[in-house]
């Protein structure tokens, strides 16, 4: 009896310690023994998480090549640097000096005889839209013509000689267009073409004339005065000179205005070709030198220009 009641002792013990044994076994962890449950269960940090293999071929994604199509680098430049993209376009304003000369020998392929004539007083304004080394320009200037001398119309005899004292201003409205050759960024040879024209205003004055003691000609004092040759009396009945839309002898008349009253035109068309070096020191200034070049029916023109750009 006393050995049946020590196992019913035994077995009781069993089956109350078991549980608690059990639950130890489920808690063991190779853990930090210290941790809570919540930070074992806890979102590793971000540095914990192993960071994903980057790619080293040096290729582009499709993406990225896309971005880089729609989008190139452009070369950084300065922004007083000379050079012109060839994609853009680009304004001038500026102001121009020119000089005129009419050489007597390029006047006599039209007169038997004149002597040579120009004027330096002439400004003009400029204003041009330039791209890729076209250009076209308007051109509005004011030109002081003024020329004295004696002058001879081509089938008039050796005695008919008249002296010119004319004292014009010039309008002139004229459109320029060129091309380039450059040489560099800052220089370039441009060439091309200029057309408009030119309304005078001011007077011609006619006066017979005669060689002199030294044989240049000079005015007539009067008619028959002092050579009767050449300061000859006036004709038809006129007693000191013809008017000025006659034939004979002139002193002292102003010329008339308009071809049909044959007289200095009130207009005329000028045309010729343009030849410059153009010098571009930074961005926005221009510099350039007009190569003297016959302009009808001015004669040679030549000159400088500065333009500011923007």
């Amino acid at each position: 009896m006393a050995r049946r009641w020590s196992w019913l002792v035994a077995a009781a013990f069993l089956a109350v310690t078991t549980p608690a044994w059990a639950d130890d076994k489920d808690d063991f962890s190779l853990d930090d023994p210290e941790k809570t449950p919540a930070q074992k269960s806890a979102v590793p940090a971000p540095e914990e998480v192993p960071a994903a293999p980057e790619d080293d071929s040096g290729l582009l994604s499709d993406e990225q090549a896309l971005q880089e199509e729609r989008a190139p680098q452009e070369q950084f430049r300065e922004s007083t640097d000379p050079y012109e993209d060839p994609k853009k376009g680009y304004f001038f304003l500026g102001a121009s000096w020119r000089y005129l000369r009419m050489p007597s020998w390029a006047l006599e392929w039209f007169l038997d005889s004149a002597p040579s004539v120009g004027t330096a007083g002439s400004f003009f304004g400029e204003f041009a839209y330039r791209k890729d080394g076209f250009q076209i320009s308007a051109n509005v200037g004011w030109m002081k013509w003024n020329f004295h001398g004696p002058f001879q119309i081509a089938g008039d005899p050796a005695t008919d000689i008249e002296w010119l004292d004319t004292t014009w201003n010039l309008l002139m409205l004229t459109t320029t267009i060129t091309w380039s050759t450059n040489f560099t960024n800052w220089m370039s040879l441009d060439y091309g073409l200029e057309a408009g024209v030119a309304m005078i205003f001011g007077n011609m004055i006619r006066t017979e004339a005669y060689p002199g003691a030294n044989g240049n000609f000079q005015k007539c004092e009067m008619a028959g005065s002092p050579d009767p040759t050449y300061c000859a009396l006036p004709i038809n009945g006129a007693q000191v000179t013809n008017a000025a839309d006659e034939e004979g002898e002139h002193y002292g008349v102003k010329a008339n205005r308009g071809i049909a009253n044959k007289g200095v035109p009130h207009a005329v068309p000028v045309i010729g070709p343009r030849l410059s070096l153009r010098f571009k020191p930074i961005h926005q200034v221009v510099l350039r030198i007009d190569v003297p070049l016959p302009v009808l029916p001015l004669g040679f023109v030549g000159g400088l220009a500065a333009q500011y750009g923007f």
